[in-house]
């Protein structure tokens, strides 16, 4: 689980990933033995923060988002959210004063509106720290019986599937996506880049998804049947077959609300299947993500049986 622990420590809310980029890159490059078949990365001014890692000759890509929640300072002491953090009263968050980058970590106390003439967040500090500030919640790994519990799950869970499962590839794709915590926006490009450069038109989204009246903890990987968007029904059914084939627990989903790199992917003018493949959360956007081993471990041969076979 070093490697999970590792990318939990990185800060990349939305619009700033560059930090989780460049450790996958240096990872790709440092680790290249671990993997089946030698990986070719693809970065660059036209990928902006994305990163897309391809393996032999891709029919399928695992896209994962790299960015993640966060909040940034305004004016005074008020923070605004970077996509939708769950913070509670006395939760410490922590990040690098804007403008002085390369200063140490500053820990700070996040604050809810206590009265309706002040800011709806705040953050206890002794002195008001540069405007655009971004505040993480401070890393905070565990794991006991089974269960891991950390922020930023979301979505470095998913990263480490697509690792993980890359491993024993022959053939495929991995595509790390940018600010889908917050509006989206890269998924799309990174979609067009796949099929133009490699004619891939299969996806699979690499990320968890919030626990619910249908979907709990310990019991598989999630298959979403739909959520904003809709996948076509016949290639998540075969998504399904194998699932089924290799007896690998999975819970259907079905959603109305949400949504994912997938719902950018279906808004590309190019036809190209997506389905969303991920993990249940519990407490998701929190300083207390939680998941289960298993269904981790489930997801990542789930991954392993998909790109070697649709």
């Amino acid at each position: 689980m070093q490697l999970l622990k590792d990318l939990l420590k990185i800060q990349s809310p939305s619009g700033n990933e560059l930090k989780m980029r460049d450790f996958l890159i240096d990872y790709f490059q440092k680790h290249e033995n671990l993997f089946k078949t030698k990986p070719v990365l693809h970065y660059g001014a036209e990928f902006q923060n994305c990163l897309a890692v391809s393996f032999g000759v891709p029919r399928v890509a695992i896209f994962a988002h790299i960015d993640t929640v966060a909040y940034m300072t305004r004016y005074k002491k008020e923070l605004i959210e970077i996509g939708s953090p769950t913070a509670k009263n006395g939760d410490i968050l922590v990040g690098k004063e804007f403008g002085d980058e390369f200063e140490k970590l500053i820990e700070v106390k996040f604050i809810k509106q206590k009265k309706e003439d002040e800011a709806a967040y705040s953050y206890e500090y002794d002195r008001i720290l540069h405007r655009g500030t971004e505040l993480c919640y401070k890393p905070n790994f565990k794991e006991k019986d089974g269960v891991i519990q950390s922020p930023y799950l979301d979505n470095r869970i998913g990263i480490y599937c697509a690792l993980k499962a890359a491993e024993t590839l022959e053939n495929g794709m991995l595509v790390f996506t940018c600010w889908e915590e917050h509006q989206g926006g890269s998924a799309a490009h990174m979609a067009r880049f796949v099929h133009d450069e490699f004619g891939i038109k299969k996806a699979l989204i690499s990320d968890v998804t919030w626990i619910s009246d249908g979907i709990n903890l310990g019991d598989g990987t999630v298959i979403s049947l739909r959520d904003d968007a809709i996948p076509r029904r016949d290639y998540v059914l075969e998504i399904i077959q194998i699932a089924k084939k290799y007896n690998l627990p999975y819970q259907l989903e079905v959603e109305d609300s949400g949504g994912s790199d997938g719902n950018e992917i279906q808004n590309v003018p190019y036809s190209i299947d997506w389905c969303f493949v991920g993990i249940p959360c519990d407490k998701m956007h929190s300083s207390k993500e939680k998941i289960l081993k298993s269904d981790l471990e489930t997801t990542i041969l789930l991954y392993e049986k998909l790109m070697q076979e649709i």
